[in-house]
This record gives C-alpha cells, sequence and structure tokens, in this order.
C-alpha cells in the first residue's frame, strides 16, 4: 500500500508536531526554508515510516480468526468485506462477503482471501 501525498503531508505535520523546533514556535514552513536538506531527510524518514506502518496493516489470512469477525481482505484480484462462515463448502467452513454468484441458485459466494486488515483499527474513523 502506497501513501497519498495527503497521508505523508498529514504524517509529517503531525510528528513535525512533537519536535523540540516545533515547541519552539518554528513552523513546518519555517524550518524547510532554514534548513532545506535537513527537512528533506526528516519528510523521507516520515514517509518510511508510513509505508512499513501500512504494509504491517495487512495480515496473512491464517492469523484471522474464524469465528464470523469481519475483515478486510485481499483476495489476489479485488478487496471486500468478508468473514469465516461455518455453513459454506458443505458445512466445512469457508470465507465469503455474502454476495450471491451470477448463477445464481441463493448460495453464498465463496471468497480465497490472502491478507486482512481488522477492521477494529478504522473504529476511531466513525
Amino acid at each position: 500500500m502506497t501513501p497519498t501525498p495527503e497521508m505523508i503531508e498529514a504524517a509529517v505535520l503531525g510528528t513535525w508536531q512533537q519536535t523540540i523546533q516545533f515547541q519552539n514556535g518554528e513552523t513546518w514552513e519555517d524550518y524547510k526554508t532554514r534548513s532545506p536538506g535537513a527537512a528533506i531527510l526528516f519528510s523521507n524518514g516520515v514517509e518510511e515510516g508510513l509505508k512499513a506502518a501500512l504494509a504491517a496493516m495487512w495480515r496473512p489470512i491464517g492469523e484471522a480468526l474464524m469465528d464470523g469477525t469481519r475483515y478486510f481482505v485481499h483476495c489476489e484480484e479485488y478487496c471486500t468485506i468478508a468473514w469465516w462462515d461455518e455453513d459454506i463448502d458443505d458445512a466445512f467452513g469457508g470465507w465469503t462477503d455474502g454476495r450471491v454468484p451470477s448463477w445464481g441458485y441463493q448460495e453464498i459466494r465463496e471468497v480465497l482471501p490472502v491478507w486482512f486488515i481488522p477492521l477494529s483499527i478504522f473504529e476511531d474513523r466513525k
């Protein structure tokens, strides 16, 4: 997952607000003018940290609870919200997003996720 420029800017400014320079009244814009090389290194460090944090959000599907908890999952060619359903695949259980396949029969389709992100990380965004 690649952070957007807006994400990087927010992370840089949020991190900047934790510095001694900020606490002494220096703005990020002032710092970039005063020390452009150091500001680039600071920004690059924050961006790399953000990339690592975003990559760490994705977990192997084998670590997901198979108890009906909903997850944001990556299924190789698409992403969806899915959960483990004991009734899928002749009661052996499987991952589903609750959609009915185009061929109908009112069967809920099985999805094959590889990675997941717990939806709980988005709780503070409600």
